[in-house]
């Protein structure tokens, strides 16, 4: 995905030392959107730590109820590791919103997941799967988590983006998906995105240009290693009231 609105471009300013492994920006004062940078050998504790710190200030902000119901949506494909950040975090959140059909005492804020998979696949627009199940659960806050595409190579596989505007599902791909934000689901939103492919157009030989996009060789390894943090973040997050 891109970010859905004027500002795609996301170029960190955050400079990184050995003492600071992680960097917190915040790009907008109007809306939430906050660029986390971290460098190759961050402390997980630090990332975990920062990461619950950023959501928690965010479900304060939207005045969320205690406790509220929140349905996590992995976008993606999982069959492509740079794609497959989204779908790898969900299969690792502890969901807890089935129990209370079985009267089992839930701790902390109620959990739904979801994994719409791809219009390739579905022959779905992402958001009409969405908009279905956001309607029939009724939740008090939609997370949106997808890998993000960049056209700045020292982003790919260092940021993360956190930010109230929602997303396009494919539009880093130039796919053909709606929309889905906060107007669309009629719900607060928080997207998560990770920078997990870098974009390069290069020029064709009669006319116009080809888009190519590129990960590193890493990628496997770094989408699985994030996601588990993300994932494990969103939990101890969701965990209190």
């Amino acid at each position: 995905m891109n970010i859905n609105f004027e500002r795609t471009d996301f170029t960190h300013r955050a400079s990184l030392s050995s003492k600071e492994e992680i960097a917190v920006e915040k790009m907008d004062v109007d809306h939430f959107y906050e660029i986390i940078t971290f460098s190759k050998h961050f402390s997980q504790k630090e990332f975990i730590k920062t990461l619950t710190q950023e959501f928690t200030e965010f479900y304060r902000l939207k005045n969320l109820p205690s406790p509220f119901h929140v349905l996590i949506i992995g976008i993606g494909n999982d069959s492509h590791t740079a794609d497959s950040f989204g779908p790898k975090v969900v299969k690792k959140i502890h969901v807890n919103a089935h129990l209370a059909d079985f009267d089992i005492h839930i701790k902390g804020n109620k959990i739904s997941a979801l994994e719409p998979g791809v219009l390739g696949e579905t022959g779905i627009e992402t958001r009409r799967i969405i908009e279905s199940v956001a309607e029939e659960i009724d939740p008090d806050l939609v997370i949106l988590i997808d890998s993000l595409v960049t056209d700045h190579v020292e982003d790919l596989a260092h940021t993360i983006v956190l930010t109230d505007e929602g997303l396009t599902p494919g539009s880093g791909l130039k796919g053909l998906n709606c929309e889905i934000n906060e107007n669309t689901l009629k719900k607060p939103i928080l997207t998560i995105g990770l920078a997990t492919a870098l974009e390069i157009v290069l020029p064709k030989e009669k006319e116009g240009t080809i888009p190519y996009l590129m990960s590193p060789s890493s990628i496997d390894t770094f989408v699985m290693e994030i996601s588990s943090l993300i994932a494990k973040s969103l939990d101890i997050s969701l965990s209190h009231k």
